[in-house]
This record gives C-alpha cells, sequence and structure tokens, in this order.
C-alpha cells in the first residue's frame, strides 16, 4: 500500500495545474456563451447588461485560473494546451446543447490541427531547451 501511495504521489506531483488549466478554459468558453447570449437578447435591456457583466466576469475568471495554471506548470506549454484543449471542446458541447450547432467535421480536423501544433511546438522547445542546458 505504501509503494501505491508512493508511486501515486511521484505521478501526480505537478498536475494541480492541470486542474487550473481546465477550469481556465471551460470558464472562458461559458464567457464566449454569455456573450453570444447578449448579443442575441433585443429588446430587454437589463438581460443583455447582465449577460454582458457574466461574460466578462467568466473571461476574467478563466484568465485567472489560465495563469495560476502557467504559475504552477512545469512548462507554460502545458497549461497552454490544456487550456486550448479544453476551451474548443467546451466550446463545442456548450454550442450543442444551448445553441443546437453541431461542429462540422471540419470544425474538429482544425481543432486537432491547433492542439497537434501546440504538442509539435512544445516538444521543440523543450528539445532546443536540453541542448542549451
Amino acid at each position: 500500500m505504501e509503494n501505491i501511495l508512493r508511486i501515486r504521489r511521484r505521478l501526480f506531483r505537478n498536475t494541480v495545474f492541470l486542474h487550473y488549466s481546465l477550469v481556465g478554459g471551460v470558464c472562458s468558453s461559458i464567457g464566449s456563451m454569455f456573450g453570444k447570449l447578449s448579443s442575441s437578447i433585443e429588446g430587454i435591456f437589463l438581460m443583455t447588461v447582465l449577460f454582458l457583466v457574466l461574460m466578462v466576469t467568466f473571461n476574467t475568471m478563466g484568465m485567472l485560473f489560465f495563469a495560476k495554471g502557467l504559475h504552477v506548470a512545469p512548462s507554460s506549454i502545458h497549461a497552454t494546451l490544456i487550456s486550448c484543449a479544453s476551451n474548443y471542446v467546451s466550446t463545442a458541447i456548450i454550442g450543442s446543447l444551448l445553441f443546437g450547432e453541431k461542429p462540422s467535421f471540419i470544425w474538429w480536423f482544425g481543432t486537432s490541427f491547433v492542439i497537434a501544433g501546440i504538442v509539435i511546438t512544445s516538444y521543440s522547445q523543450q528539445e532546443s531547451r536540453k541542448g542549451v542546458d
């Protein structure tokens, strides 16, 4: 049992950034949702203002969580990758559930390329740093 706990501590020692980055990405997509809702409501001024305030609040929370994730992550690219991926996926989920949008195959293909580009860039930066050190 002690060995399992030691292995678990070693594996999940620096994963708190995952939670911060994940929450940051989801908060940002919720902020975008409120932005879309604020522009779709016409004639109800108070609802528009409420949705705009919620948009700014959730986007600010998203940036704060992302900044915390950057602070505790072993590399800034890890936090960026998790935040970007969670933002894209949660945006697709919110769009399909709330607005009836259906992301096309090309949208998912493009999202995959963006995430792959971040991964490739992170590995090339890590390899170049190893060569300098």
